[in-house]
């Protein structure tokens, strides 16, 4: 009886350890398929703006970039501000997953209003070499950014915005993007 005990009893801890390693494959499985999912869908969409990218003249858009930052780089007008605080409200409401984001991703740098001034030390890209620290300047109108959806997404990738999460915008579908550059026009009108 104790034998038949004893056989039920390892028998039972056998299939259940069998059954937790296949459950824990079953997860380590899952797990990586969702990386590699996601790894396939950055690379796509890297390879969507790279034809982008290469609509543009770099040394004209650096010129223009330097020249707009001699008047840029002033802080907004209090009027400015009263504006974007009105024009947020509304944004919100419309681009919902949009400001969820640009509150997440953008706005420790760029201020919930996209008027800069927010210190960031160690910070020069390819095309705006910058001492260290820094202040970034507000978002305009006025800025190149404002007026091209391929220049926007230019100046947000990681080749050219080195304080940007690893990705930069290149792990953000494009329809995303295009949403939040609509975000940021309607912002700074």
């Amino acid at each position: 009886m104790k034998t038949v005990f004893n056989c039920l009893i390892v028998l039972i801890v056998l299939i259940a350890f069998v059954g937790g390693g296949a459950w824990l494959t079953h997860k380590l499985t899952q797990r990586a398929h969702v990386k590699e999912t996601q790894k396939e869908e950055a690379k796509k969409n890297l390879k969507v703006f790279q034809s982008e990218f290469k609509k543009i003249n770099y040394e004209k858009l650096k010129e223009i970039i330097h020249a707009q930052h001699k008047t840029t780089d002033l802080p907004l007008s209090t009027e400015d501000l009263q504006k974007r605080t009105l024009a947020l409200a509304t944004l919100e409401k419309k681009y919902t997953k949009t400001h969820e984001l640009y509150s997440l991703k953008c706005a420790q740098c760029h201020g919930k209003l996209g008027q800069g001034e927010i210190t960031i030390s160690n910070m020069a890209t390819r095309m705006q070499p910058r001492p260290s620290p820094y202040q970034t300047p507000p978002l305009r109108k006025t800025q190149v950014w404002h007026s091209s959806f391929s220049v926007f997404v230019q100046s947000a990738s990681k080749k050219n915005s080195l304080h940007l999460e690893p990705t930069g915008v290149e792990a953000i579908d494009k329809r995303t993007l295009q949403d939040l550059h609509m975000y940021l026009k309607s912002l700074t009108q």
